[in-house]
């Protein structure tokens, strides 16, 4: 399974990674020029990015695992989950010169905060990135009905006509992406995390851009 071909190769990834740090320790000056330097530096920078993917490969795979396991959930408060996740990606908001608003009325669901956290941060971090310089990104969490909906909608590009059927599948990344840091892995996991919990996920052309509206049963 993906899940076992993750795990077994996380270690032997970890051993080539600190048998790098050992032979650039290990060199004594003078003996290792410039170029060999640069090459263990960029050699390290391969292995981490491999481990990163296996680490983002197996949170998914466990994650939808989980799927229907009731034990570890809890109330969670979706406002306090927005606020956490804004404060931690307004800095970089900025930085590209885009604004994130809020709308959090106090809404919660069954779930398991931490995994809440990470599908939120997934969609605002997504959000940031393919937003042009001026754009706002809109984050959302509301009551409707028995259910609790939260939303994260840009103003950027959306996505292909037709791409929105294999969007959440592993290692999928929509043309424009090409020249943007990534694996295909963010949405995948946030399929997972909606399944754990048993939400529903949908993608919405916002015209422009695109909205993302996660729901599942509100708790009183």
């Amino acid at each position: 399974s993906a899940a076992r071909v993750a795990h077994e190769m996380r270690s032997p990834l970890g051993h080539l990674r600190a048998g790098l740090d050992v032979a650039r320790a290990a060199a004594r000056p003078g003996e290792c020029g410039p170029a060999q330097a640069e090459r263990l530096a960029a050699l390290r920078e391969e292995v981490d990015e491999m481990i990163a993917i296996f680490g983002a490969l197996l949170d998914v795979t466990l994650t939808e695992a989980s799927a229907g396991d009731r034990s570890g959930l809890a109330r969670v408060d979706l406002a306090h989950v927005v606020a956490e996740v804004v404060e931690l990606y307004e800095a970089v908001a900025e930085d590209r010169g885009v604004r994130i608003q809020t709308r959090a009325a106090p809404v919660a669901t069954l779930g398991e905060a931490r995994l809440l956290t990470r599908l939120l941060a997934n969609l605002v971090d997504n959000a940031v990135k393919f937003s042009t310089p001026g754009g706002t990104v809109e984050v959302s969490v509301e009551r409707r009905g028995a259910d609790a909906v939260l939303s994260v909608r840009d103003h950027g590009a959306g996505l292909p006509q037709g791409f929105a059927e294999s969007a959440f599948d592993l290692f999928t990344r929509a043309p424009q992406a090409a020249a943007t840091p990534g694996h295909g892995l963010g949405l995948a996991l946030v399929r997972a995390i909606a399944v754990r919990h048993g939400f529903r996920l949908r993608l919405e052309d916002a015209a422009p851009g695109l909205r993302v509206v996660v729901s599942g049963p509100a708790e009183a």
